[in-house]
């Protein structure tokens, strides 16, 4: 795996996990 794939995969986590928390968030309040 190229340095840009582990990159690419770490900044789609990164989103992921900041989607999820914003949608936990929503549905909190």
């Amino acid at each position: 795996m190229s340095r840009v794939g582990i990159a690419d995969e770490r900044a789609r986590l990164k989103e992921s996990f900041l989607y999820t928390n914003v949608t936990i968030t929503r549905t909190r309040q």
